[in-house]
């Protein structure tokens, strides 16, 4: 995994997020992707904070460094504040991305477990 160079440091999003939209899209080649699902978190503060948990630095490069995110579900995450814009996380191949901030190897099936019927 490379290093996204121009990246920013700091915290992924703000605590206190009120509310928390899982943006599901299907794996295809067209732009614009078209949205599949929308799902709503019943604990959004607890989104945020376990996507600060993630780390700042890229895991050691290995042999084996394929994404294996191909042909399956993409996801978005939507963070809501009651005083401030909300923060869209992106999620990528080993990485999450809001507002310049990377973090790598985001527990990503702990994340969807704050949407337990997606």
């Amino acid at each position: 995994m490379d290093v996204l160079k121009g990246t920013r440091t700091g915290t992924l999003v703000a605590p206190g997020a009120t509310t928390a939209l899982l943006c599901v899209y299907p794996f295809v080649s067209t732009d614009p992707m078209p949205l599949g699902k929308t799902h709503t978190a019943k604990d959004p503060a607890g989104v945020a904070k376990l996507l600060n948990t993630a780390p700042d630095t890229p895991p050691a490069p290995n042999l084996d460094s394929s994404c294996l995110a191909g042909g399956k579900e993409q996801y978005l995450f939507v963070l809501g504040y009651p005083n401030r814009p909300p923060a869209v996380v992106t999620v990528g191949c080993g990485t999450v991305e809001s507002g310049g901030v990377v973090r790598y190897d985001a527990p990503l099936k702990e994340l969807l477990a704050f949407w337990p019927n997606r």
